[in-house]
């Protein structure tokens, strides 16, 4: 069993190696790039959290193209996507330490290979790749859920509050309440956790976000979009009790 493992790991050393030499010497084709980046994710997939010493330098390259302007900032949804959520897969199998920081995500990129990477380059990607998500079907879509299953895993909301990254939270929020009459329950609760989780997480939430969810959730709104009228009404309950006791007003006028 142990040289089953072993050579397992040694296959998966192989493969991450090859794969990042491919996406070093990026092909010119958008096809070609996203068959590079769905082997990517396939092997990053199986990687274990806190991956052995053996497999973080064949990683090494794998994240310094990854973070390539090239990549985190492809014309392409697809590439956007799919560069999403192998960053996603890293971060996981790196397993970083809370609380985040701009100066800790900085020193692990430029430890881990060499480049530095500013963390909003990350969120911002990610959000992104939401908002230009329009359809509920096709290829697109199925690797956007892919990405918004491993965001509500709870570490990536935690950063974003740390990096207060406000614009961004705002931003997400406009989107999922966008979208949420349109996705499947399934969807929407991964969505409604996500944003649950930012507000327990936050001290306090920009004004804006406040509004949006009044907004939202004004009962004139609900036979148009009922999903998305009851999903902020339930935010807004959740910020009343969570962080601001004193506006009962906003929550009745929105129940």
């Amino acid at each position: 069993m142990a040289s089953r493992l072993s050579s397992s790991s040694v296959s998966l050393e192989i493969k991450l190696t090859k794969v990042g030499e491919k996406l070093l010497h990026l092909p010119s084709s958008p096809e070609e790039i996203i068959e590079c980046l769905v082997r990517t994710e396939d092997i990053l997939s199986r990687l274990p959290q806190s991956a052995s010493i053996s497999m973080i330098k064949p990683l090494n390259p794998v994240i310094k193209a990854l973070i390539a302007e090239d990549l985190v900032r492809h014309s392409n949804i697809v590439v956007k996507i799919s560069v999403a959520y192998c960053i996603c897969e890293i971060m996981r199998i790196m397993a970083l330490d809370t609380p985040y920081d701009d100066n800790q995500m900085k020193v692990w990129f430029c430890l881990s290979c060499g480049e530095f990477f500013e963390y909003n380059e990350f969120f911002e990607l990610v959000v992104t790749a939401f908002e230009k998500v329009s359809s509920s079907s096709g290829g697109c879509y199925t690797k956007m859920i892919k990405v918004l299953k491993a965001f509500s895993s709870g570490k990536f909301v935690v950063m974003m509050c740390d990096l207060q990254l406000e614009g961004l939270i705002v931003r997400l929020f406009k989107r999922f309440l966008t979208v949420a009459d349109s996705s499947s329950s399934a969807v929407v609760s991964k969505m409604e956790k996500i944003m649950t989780m930012i507000i327990k997480e936050s001290k306090e939430l920009p004004r804006e976000l406040v509004n949006l969810l009044a907004i939202n959730g004004k009962s004139n709104k609900e036979i148009a979009s009922p999903v998305c009228t009851q999903l902020a009404k339930k935010l807004l309950k959740i910020y009343a009790d969570q962080l601001n006791p004193d506006i009962p007003d906003m929550v009745s006028d929105s129940s």
